[in-house]
């Protein structure tokens, strides 16, 4: 299973913050799957560059209004803990 964060909320690498986390899933059937569960190794952590993309909008001075100029990607980092 793997629990992704980002923002500075990052996903806890120990055995009973991992469960809390899985537990405020929307769906609560990962959480039942794994409670009872026996780990077969450490929760793992890793941090990986992500890129967020989306769309920009500028103000057209010659118009009224606003119009879309373009996509801006903007680098940000994704946090991952496996268990």
């Amino acid at each position: 299973m793997t629990l992704n964060g980002g923002d500075a909320d990052y996903p806890p690498t120990d055995e009973a913050g991992f469960l809390d986390r899985a537990r405020t899933l929307r769906i609560p059937d990962f959480y039942e799957a794994i409670k009872d569960a026996e780990p077969i190794g450490p929760i793992s952590a890793t941090a990986r560059p992500r890129t967020a993309c989306g769309t920009t909008i500028a103000w057209d001075a010659g118009r009224r209004g606003w119009s879309r100029s373009g996509t801006r990607c903007v680098p940000s980092t994704r946090s991952t803990a496996r268990g």
